[in-house]
């Protein structure tokens, strides 16, 4: 039976085993429950006592609505009648069909009494799947209320249902404009009635896909109590008789098991009709045994074995040949398992009787090792346990452990075997019981409650026990199924003998790939893992484990799988689409367990699985990239002329090289380096089963960017004095990918060299031209070396052990790869084929250096699935895969060990978003790759944009755990509820988004900016304006660009430093004290704060202060301007912006349609706060408590938590007074935070004003500066310069921002104390979300009656973002169990304008898991914050990070 959790330690005394269901019982029911029972093949078993009143209740309930027509008298026929009609009038092709009774006569036969509804459960599951799949179906009503009527029933007979949620969800139909979700019910269901919901609504195919390998059924069952059986034969060369004989013990043995197990649940009845396992075995035999029983029995005989024999051959054989290891020669094997001693005892006795026709054969006698789990399983004094890391999910399994294979001839495969290392080692307690529990942790590389230790030692066990793969940078795994072993005679005290150890693996060469890694060479006495120092192998040997077809035995159902142990689900959210760690999630997905009941397909979770592998690989190992050798190494003679062309020439070349050949190779000549190789750059591998192809970068946003160097070294001082290097361009925009659908690569090249043959072109357009061009065949060659790829690929897999699936899979890639090289426009490119062309186009910019966003993916991709639909050459469920493998490329270089960062990639010239780089905060942007994908929203002429593929990317944000790509919907007023619904729960699966946009308020929004930019200049409105507003798209972080049209350039203005600057007569007072006594002088000088009489006059200096900074931002924009195109262009990218091409002018050159310059002024909500606080302290007539002096030297000494000089004797006898003040300072701390904060005190309205009042004047002052003084001359000679036609004027396109971004660490250190309470060097609040708690306070507890209203509190923010036009994004966090109808609620609101700003994204995850998270890295590896721009993982963010989100209010369903 399952055990329960241990409350000392929090572990489980065994795992939770296998269930099956199984209708145990026999007790009677009235006839009615009965009926429905048979009817939907229902376990009576499963249907609670005392349901008939109920029942009928229901029944009546639903004739209500007239979908049944039953009464109270109702008889046991007419029900099922009923009933029957109901499934049979859901699946008929009748377009006719008005009420599920009018066809019962003609479709119930002669005898009127309902016989055609006793259908087997092949044609139940079969009706019911078709009737789900006709849902949608808008002409048929009453299908939707039969599938109702179908569930509600189910309900009512789990006395789940009473009438009012029954109306409800009656009502949720509306017509036919909404089509019935069973899958948010489904996610509450309890498990007693997981079994009705199993036989009511199954697993559509294209996600059921799923079968598990055939391997021997005890495979992942890790049992309490062990024995191994190591029987030696007495010859190996065997006769057809004795090979029958050894295989009749094999079923007698498992035919033993399923009688233990079947007495075990008589025995004691187990709960819920649910089965549970109390003994399995598996069996193994030494290869070559095998191989002489398949021969002697006419068995196919697979490479594996072959392979295998030759491994252990004794000259091969690294177990034979180490010292430290002991190599038995066992012939069979059998591991047997069990929850109780006595039944392993039990299926020993079948093995050792020797009246059995099979031990006449045996060499007696059978070795037996007995284990248990002492100590709970745990070693060295029951400190540690084994197999954490193991590969215990299914696609693990499959991926790592079981042998692929292909049909034989004879219709075998040996698909499903496994090899077996098996190995008893002994304890050196004495030299153990010397080591300090730290010293041991360090040795073994987790700590005593399982946790990797993320700072691994060299030695280490867990880091030598991981071997990294060459081909695409994943450990290699195996299953692990240890024991502490301990003799019969029993150890004193806590510790065991030793280690009783089974490991599950592909092969023998995994095997001794990983021996090697932990021994070192075999004859060394040097043990490269430090554990095994204090370990000696005493005997063990290798075993080959047939497939349960192979040995004819049943394998596991689709849905049965032993849970993984205890570590990986001790902690589960009581959210059910919120997933803590891979191993949740791989576990659920593949056991049918899934609360969505839409599981992906099995290729994708495969491929997840091999992602979430990468990921963890950067535990045990730091991956880095090699800096690129100037490109002049990698020119022939032939290309040598290359150096001497023009810079921006060269810079389209090198895209070539890298492209085309640098990043995708994989080998290369001796002494040279293959940079498309895992080890390195890892941009050049594909997986057989991958859909979508490409690799992108492997280095995030915060470790720098490597791109090929071109420059001179005469070049390199101009480079300098600009402050760009060769990465200085970052992209930062959203292309045109339309331009590459429609054009196609050569047809881009073929535009590029028709308009470089046009008369009257500069040197300039020349020069970019080329520069494209090259660009462009380097794009060209990218999508052949993958069309290689694959058929490299195909050549080198083994064809007996590779499924034809996967190989078809590669050519298809081939051709695909093929046709897109060379498509240009005029073929019909397939939905397939579109989205890998984009995906290829985003990795080609991205492996340049050029960071950009995918755009409005379901407005770029309906056409061509609508087409492939219509040509029946595609289906929804096979699209949705696409999508999935699309969404899980960009997702594929997570890096969760913030220990193993690779730095040093980062130049002083890079990302020059102003025209100018520079230093940037690295360590805020790990694991952002700036990679967004647009959905939803207003079409370019007004109509809504949602479709099929809106939804795809939705469910593809649920159900994939990825932190990229970022997902951004775009709500109109009026969303469809499908959206809405989908939106919600993807939320609720804790990945952050989709981001929310109200599309209203936006678009109109972006429409003033831009008729402004011309309209302030006396220029004429081009035509089409609204039309690039609808069609908006988000860049990396959320900014909104206009698509395929703009380019971007922002900076910060921390509004903070107008603030303190205000306070302290243009100071800095964070850099007071003795060097610059009252602070660095860094603005005007204004009057000092004892002279400043009132609060208008403090709000005058501060916006005084606030237009100088975004003058001198405007200035520095404005001056570097073009200086780009001198050293960093970007040809690639700009052939896919408007205008650009047409102008033959690179986007550094001002060949954009638009150019968006945008101030994003930071720190918003502490900027009103300390606003609000100085004006009530310091000018309140009432209740001020100190001058605005004294608050400006509370500030300046950090509000007393760092007294300086010259202001206060810190070493001689004026301490008193000092401590005297910094005790007052320490008070008005307390004071300003108790005050009322923005954002959370929704009902203070002065203090509303002031943050509407702050927003108005940071939008006027952004439209004037660029209008006059000395930057309006600046401009004005800019326009002139750029102008590219006269009906094509350069203008800015000036608007307001709040992005903070995931810099709210960063721009806090350079913040000095604030009046809001914040003490110097804190976060700042993201964007424009309110003030988190301070970090030096303790993380505050938040009942729910404390959380805030989620549509009341952000009220105030709707006036707020006609100011703010970029985006005024506001981060809230909602609790895990926040429903998904008041989730629901709050998306409609928004959508609707009745609350919220224009953009608004929302984390769900509660503190607790948060604290759980700190040092729980893989226990918690899932859980995902948003951090003001994207998406990462909690255990990857640095700890200042994570005190932030920890503080962050929470919010509350709407009026709860």
């Amino acid at each position: 039976m399952e055990r329960k959790r241990s409350a000392s330690k929090g572990w489980p005394e065994t795992a939770t085993k296998l269930k099956r269901t199984q209708d145990t019982t026999g007790k009677e029911t009235d006839k009615r429950t009965a009926i429905v029972a048979k009817v939907l093949g229902i376990p009576l078993s499963l249907i609670p006592e005392e349901t008939s009143t109920i029942l009928q209740k229901g029944h009546d309930y639903l004739g209500n609505f007239g979908i049944l027509k039953g009464t109270q008298e109702s008889t046991a026929d007419e029900w099922e009648t009923e009933i029957g009609a109901i499934i049979i009038a859901s699946v008929s092709k009748k377009e006719h069909v008005q009420k599920p009774l009018d066809i019962t006569a003609q479709l119930q036969g002669p005898d009127q009494k309902g016989t055609n509804v006793n259908f087997t459960q092949e044609e139940r599951r079969a009706v019911v799947s078709n009737l789900l799949c006709r849902i949608n179906d808008d002409n048929h009503v009453h299908v939707q209320q039969a599938a109702l009527a179908i569930y509600a029933l189910v309900k009512y007979a789990a006395g789940e249902f009473d009438p009012e949620t029954l109306k409800s969800i009656s009502d949720s139909i509306d017509g036919a404009q909404r089509r019935f979700q069973l899958d948010s019910f489904l996610q509450v269901v309890d498990v007693q009635i997981m079994g009705i919901i199993e036989s009511l609504v199954p697993i559509p195919d294209s996600a059921k896909g799923f079968e598990y390998p055939p391997f021997q059924k005890g495979l992942p069952f890790f049992p309490d109590h062990a024995y191994q059986v190591t029987i030696k034969l007495a010859k190996r060369q065997v006769s057809e008789k004795y090979a029958k004989n050894l295989l009749k013990l094999v079923h007698t043995v498992d035919a033993t098991c399923r009688s233990i197990n079947d007495k075990a649940n008589t025995d004691h009845p187990p709960e819920n009709g649910m089965m549970v396992d109390y003994a399995d075995f598996n069996v193994g035999f030494q290869p070559t045994v095998w191989k002489h029983i398949c021969k002697a029995t006419g068995k196919a005989v697979f490479q594996p074995v072959d392979e295998a024999i030759e491994l252990l051959k004794p000259d091969k054989n690294f177990a034979l040949q180490s010292s430290r290891l002991a190599y038995s020669e066992g012939d069979m094997w059998f591991y047997l398992k069990a929850e109780e001693r006595q039944y392993c005892q039990t299926m020993l006795e079948v093995i050792e009787d020797s009246h059995a026709p099979w031990f006449a054969h045996f060499d007696k006698p059978i070795k037996v090792t007995e284990a248990y789990k002492k100590n709970e399983g745990k070693v060295f004094g029951g400190m540690f346990l084994d197999g954490i890391g193991s590969a215990v999910d299914a696609m693990s399994l499959w991926r790592e452990v079981i042998v692929s294979g292909i049909p034989s001839e004879s219709g075998h495969s040996c698909e499903g075997a496994t090899f077996a290392f098996t190995q008893f080692f002994k304890f050196d307690h004495e030299a153990l019981d010397d080591l300090s529990q730290p010293s041991k942790e360090q040795m073994v590389g987790r700590d005593v409650y399982g946790e990797i230790l993320p700072r691994l030692q060299e030695r280490s066990h867990v880091k030598r026990a991981r071997v990294i793969s060459k081909k695409d940078g994943t450990n290699f795994e195996i299953l692990r199924q240890a024991l502490p072993y301990v003799p019969k005679s029993g150890v004193s005290g806590p510790q065991e003998k030793g280690l009783f150890f089974v490991g599950f693996g592909k092969s023998v060469a995994r095997f001794f790939d990983i021996l090697r890694n932990l021994y070192g060479r075999a004859e060394a006495a040097f043990m490269k893992d430090s554990m095994l120092t204090h370990v000696m192998g005493k005997f063990g040997c290798f075993f080959y484990c047939p497939s349960a077809a192979e040995l004819d035995l049943q394998p596991l159902s689709h849905n049965e799988l032993y849970p993984p142990i205890p570590f990986w689900m001790e902690f589960k959210s009581a959210n059910p689409l919120l997933f803590y760690n891979h191993i949740q999630y791989l576990y659920t997905m593949t056991t049918n367990q899934y609360a969505g009941r839409d599981p992906p397909t099995k290729r994708v979770l495969y491929l997840m699985s091999t992602i979430f592998a990468r990921w963890h690989s950067a535990w045990y190992h730091k991956f880095d990239v090699p800096r690129l050798p100037h490109m002049s190494t990698f020119l022939s003679k032939k290309e040598a002329h290359i150096m001497e062309q023009p810079i921006q020439i060269r810079k389209g070349y090198s895209y070539k090289k890298m492209l085309g050949e640098v990043l995708t190779s994989n080998s290369a000549p001796p002494g040279h380096t293959a940079y498309g190789t895992s080890e390195n750059f890892d941009t050049y591998r594909l997986d057989p089963k991958e859909l979508i192809v490409g690799v992108t970068e492997r280095l995030s946003f915060g470790s720098g960017k490597e791109v090929m160097p071109y420059l001179k070294e005469e070049e390199m001082s101009l480079s300098w004095s600009l402050g760009l290097t060769e990465a200085g361009n970052m992209g930062h925009i959203v292309p045109d990918h339309e331009v590459v659908l429609t054009k196609g690569v050569s047809g881009i090249l073929n535009c590029l060299k028709a308009k470089r043959r046009e008369s009257g072109l500069t040197s300039d357009q020349i020069t970019f031209l080329q520069a494209a061009e090259y660009a462009y065949e380097g794009v060209q060659l990218y999508l052949l070396r993958f069309a290689r790829l694959a058929l490299k690929t195909d050549h080198k897999l083994d064809p007996n052990s590779t499924l034809a699936s996967d190989r078809k899979n590669l050519q298809d890639v081939a051709q695909r790869m093929l046709k897109l090289a060379e498509y240009d426009g005029e073929e019909d490119l397939t939905f397939h084929d579109a989205v890998q062309m984009i995906f290829s186009m985003h990795c080609c910019l991205h492996l340049i250096g050029q960071a950009v966003s995918v755009g409005r993916l379901d407005q770029l991709l309906i056409g061509y699935y609508q087409r492939d639909i219509e040509k029946k050459r595609i289906t929804p469920e096979r699209a949705q895969e696409i999508i999935d493998c699309f969404f899980m490329k960009f997702d594929e270089h997570v890096l969760l060990n913030r220990y193993n960062i690779p730095y040093g990639h980062a130049t002083y010239g890079s990302t020059a978003v102003t025209g100018r780089g520079g230093p940037f905060p690295t360590g805020d942007s790990l694991n952002q790759w700036i990679q967004q994908v647009t959905v939803g929203g207003y079409t370019r002429d007004g109509a809504e944009g949602y479709n099929d593929i809106t939804l795809m990317c939705l469910k593809a944000c649920r159900r994939l755990p990825l932190n990229a790509p970022c997902v951004s919907l775009r709500l109109t007023t009026n969303p469809p509820p499908l959206v809405v619904e989908e939106a919600a729960k993807a939320i609720l699966s804790g990945g952050a988004h989709p981001i929310l946009y109200n599309d209203d308020k936006m678009v109109e929004g972006l429409h003033e900016v831009l008729c402004s930019s011309y309209d302030k200049l006396n220029l004429p409105r081009p035509p089409n304006l609204l039309e690039y507003a609808r069609d908006y798209s988000c860049d990396g972080c959320y900014e909104p660009m206009f698509t395929g049209a703009s380019e971007f350039k922002f900076a910060y203005i921390n509004l903070l430093k107008a603030v303190m600057y205000a306070l302290n007569a243009g100071g800095d007072y964070q850099a007071a004290g003795p060097l610059h006594l009252a602070g660095d002088a860094s603005s005007w000088r204004t009057p000092l704060a004892k002279d400043i009489r009132t609060f208008d006059q403090f709000q005058d200096i501060f916006v005084a202060h606030l237009q100088l900074l975004v003058e001198n931002l405007f200035g520095t924009i404005l001056t570097a301007y073009g200086n780009p195109w001198k050293i960093c262009p970007s040809p690639m990218l700009s052939c896919l912006l408007a205008n650009c091409l047409e102008s033959a002018t690179d986007l550094t050159n001002g060949g954009s349609r638009f150019h968006i310059m945008a101030p994003m002024y930071v720190g918003f909500a502490n900027a009103v706060n300390s606003l609000y606080n100085v004006k009530k302290m310091v000018f309140d007539d009432v209740n001020n408590v100190a001058t605005l002096e004294t608050l400006t030297m509370a500030l300046i000494n950090n509000w007393g938590h760092s007294m300086s000089e010259p202001f206060f004797d810190t070493t001689g006898q004026g301490l008193i007074q000092t401590d005297i003040s910094k005790q007052k300072f320490l008070e008005l701390r307390e004071y300003a935070l108790q005050l009322p904060k923005f954002g959370t005190d929704t009902a203070n309205d002065e203090l509303n004003e002031l943050a509407v009042w702050l927003a108005k004047e940071m939008d006027t002052v952004t439209h004037s500066v660029l209008y006059k003084g000395h930057l309006a001359e600046v401009y004005k000679e800019l326009r002139a310069k750029f102008s590219t036609k006269k009906d094509h004027p350069f203008v800015f396109q000036v608007m307001t921002g709040s992005g903070s971004f995931e810099s709210y660490v960063s721009l806090g250190t350079s913040s000095g104390a604030t009046p809001d309470g914040r003490l110097s060097g804190q976060p700042i609040a993201s964007d424009c979300s309110p003030q988190p708690f301070p970090q030096d306070k303790p993380v505050p507890h938040i009942p729910p009656e404390k959380q805030l209203d989620i549509i009341d509190t952000l009220k105030p923010y709707s006036s707020l973002s006609k100011f703010i036009p970029n985006g005024c994004e506001v981060d809230i966090r909602i609790p895990e169990s926040f429903p998904q109808e008041s989730l629901e609620e709050f998306i409609l609101a928004f959508a609707k304008s009745e609350t919220g700003s224009n953009l608004v994204t929302v984390t769900c995850a509660d503190n607790w898991t948060y604290e759980q998270s700190y040092n729980r890295f893989q226990q918690f590896d899932l859980v995902r914050n948003r951090m003001g721009g994207w998406t990462n993982f909690f255990v990857a963010m640095f700890a200042e990070h994570q005190k932030q989100h920890q503080r962050r209010p929470l919010y509350r369903p709407h009026n709860e």
